[in-house]
């Protein structure tokens, strides 16, 4: 992952505080917007922007894939209908 073509996205990370003060925190303009219900609430954006903002600081960062996380799903979400949307909107 170089932070350009691939880096990390979701819930799966943690940043150092010095990390934000030199880049900025992300841009909540561009995150995941009301519910989900929708295809154009899906559409994230500021994991790119911020990783995009690292690699150009020269920042670093590690990926560890034993790292786990747990998700709240909400019921929506489980449904087929959410799946082929979200899968439709990341080809998009």
């Amino acid at each position: 992952m170089d932070g350009i073509k691939e880096f990390p996205f979701g819930g799966n990370m943690a940043i150092h505080r010095r990390v934000i003060d030199l880049i900025g925190n992300f841009d909540t303009t561009m995150g995941r917007k009301g519910t989900g219900l929708k295809k154009e609430e899906l559409f994230k954006g500021e994991e790119t922007d911020f990783f995009h903002r690292l690699a150009a600081a020269e920042g670093k960062f590690y990926y560890h894939p034993d790292a786990l996380v747990f998700h709240k799903i909400l019921p929506h979400q489980l449904k087929k209908g959410f799946f082929l949307l979200f899968t439709i909107t990341q080809v998009l």
